[in-house]
């Protein structure tokens, strides 16, 4: 025999093979049903944490400034400049600058692709993840050699590995004994002309 709350706030004797009334919330039930409406909720806030997608940008590659930067024509005719994310390829003046530009002309000119957007940067440039069909051309560019991971802009570590291998292997700009980053480069100019001399990327 075991002792079970009713409905009516009594005690009762029940036996082995008496039934509990399942609609019985009183005690052990409610608690039960209190933990399953906190975990529907907390399932409803990770969900809705999750954040909303990218807006995306789809269209024709129109033109390619250097290794990293590029114009895409959207299909309202309207041209967005777009800086790669999280990727710095070398300067137009620097080594490896001008193969580097052929490099993503060779992948995307005159093709379709999609840029999940990021952010703007301070040139007025929209910064994002470039894809042909499945392929992450940043994370590509990387790979080839013929860009560094810019760590400001990959605070993630998403690149590490891609740059590691590439730099083991001597692809592209990593042929070279030492080869120099294109902020430091640029840095290096900017001091050259007399103008402050912009921080080194953390």
């Amino acid at each position: 025999m075991r002792t079970a709350q009713t409905g009516d706030g009594h005690s009762r004797q029940i036996g082995r093979g008496d039934a509990v009334d399942p609609t019985n919330t009183k005690r052990g039930d409610y608690s039960v049903r209190t933990v399953s409406a906190l975990v529907v909720s907390a399932l409803a806030v990770s969900l809705l944490g999750a954040g909303k997608p990218h807006d995306a940008i789809t269209g024709k590659v129109v033109a390619i400034a250097d290794g990293d930067t590029l114009t895409v024509l959207d299909d309202a005719k309207v041209q967005h400049w777009i800086w790669l994310a999280g990727i710095d390829a070398p300067e137009r003046k620097q080594a490896f600058g001008t193969k580097a530009r052929e490099a993503l002309a060779a992948k995307v000119f005159g093709k379709a692709v999609r840029v999940e957007l990021i952010d703007t940067d301070r040139n007025k440039r929209k910064v994002g993840r470039l894809y042909l069909g499945d392929r992450f051309i940043n994370l590509e560019l990387v790979q080839d050699g013929f860009a560094w991971r810019y760590p400001p802009g990959d605070k993630a570590g998403e690149f590490i590995a891609a740059q590691r291998d590439a730099r083991e292997h001597r692809r592209g700009l990593w042929a070279d004994a030492d080869p120099e980053a294109p902020w430091e480069f640029r840095r290096w100019r900017r001091g050259a002309s007399g103008r402050p001399l912009a921080p080194l990327p953390k």
